[in-house]
């Protein structure tokens, strides 16, 4: 029996990576599918149509986005989730959810919050990054480093989509932190649930990575969202500094 789960992924201005086969990794999944597409957006439409004849599909559903960002994409997507659990993607990402079963028996009886498995994450070339390998070698520390620095990939993350509506899903006047915040507010709710095994993948490219474009924003946005959680400055300030040291070596490392 498979996890009762959907996947999330919000789509817009990529009808050529569709065609391309970025999503082809979603043909057979025996859950529901959920595309959150901009209206305006007809080249992505139309691709998500010709992509979907002939796929596999339990459930696929396409709701078009009312207001622009993506994550506000993101929360109306969660808004119509229907399943005890969401697992989102981007389209360059890669929900593993043939790991399901294997994380059904891992639960047993229960039911958490939210839980982690490890992120793969690779370049384009298929060159593993530095950051990725950062947060594989962190990964069995998350619960207690997850406050001062995100150790956690979005694509391997499955959540409660009720534990995620309780704490006010993204937080949209965040954007370069959105993903970060809500794991905050789901570990001050409960500790992950850690998997010792890969539950997705994070594809890196240079021209779409919000934190490398928006580093100033992304440290910014960070340090609030600590605020918030630890209700002082000390603890947030320490965390920003590191923060903007691991965005030097990244730098360093052509990241």
């Amino acid at each position: 029996m498979g996890l009762d789960c959907t996947i999330l992924v919000p789509l817009r201005h990529c009808a050529r990576a569709i065609e391309a086969g970025a999503l082809d990794w979603l043909d057979g999944f025996p859950g529901p599918v959920l595309f959150v597409v901009d209206p305006s957006d007809a080249e992505t439409a139309d691709a998500i149509a010709g992509w979907r004849a002939g796929r596999h599909l339990a459930s696929l559903g396409v709701v078009e986005q009312d207001r622009p960002g993506l994550y506000a994409a993101l929360n109306q997507g969660l808004a119509r989730v229907r399943t005890e659990y969401v697992q989102q993607c981007g389209v360059d990402d890669e929900a593993y959810w043939r790991t399901h079963e294997r994380v059904v028996a891992l639960l047993g009886s229960r039911r958490p919050a939210w839980i982690a498995g490890r992120c793969e994450t690779r370049h384009v070339s298929g060159r593993r990054t530095g950051a990725g390998v950062y947060r594989q070698l962190l990964h069995r520390l998350a619960p207690l480093l997850l406050p001062l620095t995100n150790v956690v990939g979005s694509p391997a993350v499955i959540f409660s989509a009720a534990a995620a509506r309780r704490a006010g899903g993204w937080d949209e006047s965040m954007p370069a932190a959105a993903d970060y915040d809500l794991w905050l507010k789901l570990h001050a709710q409960q500790r992950p649930f850690l998997l010792p095994f890969a539950t997705g993948r994070f594809l890196v490219r240079p021209e779409s990575s919000l934190t490398r474009a928006h580093r100033r924003t992304s440290l910014e946005d960070c340090y609030r969202s600590r605020r918030q959680y630890f209700h002082g400055a000390l603890v947030p300030g320490l965390a920003r500094g590191v923060q903007s040291a691991q965005f030097k070596l990244q730098d360093l490392l052509g990241e």
